[in-house]
């Protein structure tokens, strides 16, 4: 059993329980570039875009949220933990697998199935 501290709050994610801080200074760590542990960051949502070949305007509307909201997270702007969630979802329904930074950094590749 995993018992969350208060300054923490626990999602699932790809089938995995993590734990996220909720204290508005640990959402983003420029140093380690990732939002709120291993969810996705900016330049993984630039990354997946281009895979993909979406444009602003397309992500936006597959995830249902505005193009400004893209824009945003893109530029590194804080974002709620649900439209993070919403953004990797969308990313993940298309077929894009999220690659932990596990020393190499953080990064993006389309699944096989994808790949076709």
């Amino acid at each position: 059993m995993h018992v969350a501290r208060p300054d923490r709050c626990l999602h699932h994610l790809s089938g995995r329980l993590i734990e996220i801080e909720t204290t508005r200074s640990a959402a983003y760590d420029q140093s380690k570039s990732l939002y709120y542990g291993d969810f996705m960051n900016p330049v993984q949502c630039r990354m997946a875009r281009a895979a993909l070949g979406w444009g602003v305007l397309e992500l936006a509307k597959k995830a249902g949220v505005s193009t400004q909201t893209v824009v945003r997270f893109e530029r590194g702007e804080m974002l709620k933990q649900s439209t993070i969630f919403q953004l990797r979802a969308t990313f993940e329904a298309a077929g894009i697998e999220f690659i932990a930074e596990n020393g190499g950094g953080p990064g993006v590749r389309l699944s096989p199935q994808s790949t076709g």
